[in-house]
């Protein structure tokens, strides 16, 4: 399955978004329908594309002031993969990742690649 391809619809599990209350503020992290596929290619010169490994499937949260995510699965289930997604570190198959918070510990999380936005020598 292309990532154009991917399936969009949240499962029937997932909670659906609790609206914020009259005159609050804008969430700091929106992720919508987050997907992340990592191609498996194989053939005699390694450019067929025989699969795919689906990382992260269509996640989607909100985070506002004051709130705290705890994300908790098994081993291999994506948890890192969303991280970094969500960090730019890697790019996303499909789907949204917005940002609202802006502090100076926030800008410098990643910088350069490293945590804490010390270089790399």
């Amino acid at each position: 399955m292309s990532p154009e391809q991917a399936p969009n619809p949240m499962p029937a599990t997932q909670p659906a978004p609790v609206p914020a209350p009259a005159g609050a503020e804008q969430p700091l992290l929106v992720v919508d329908n987050l997907y992340k596929h990592f191609e498996i290619r194989g053939g005699p010169l390694g450019v067929a594309r025989i699969g795919a490994v689906r990382a992260v499937d269509g996640v989607s949260f909100t985070v506002r002031n004051g709130e705290t995510l705890g994300l908790v699965g098994e081993s291999g289930c994506g948890k890192t993969t969303l991280g970094k997604v969500i960090l730019r570190l890697l790019p996303p198959t499909s789907g949204r990742v917005s940002c609202t918070a802006r502090s100076s510990s926030t800008s410098q999380l990643v910088r350069n690649g490293r945590p804490g936005g010390s270089p790399s020598h």
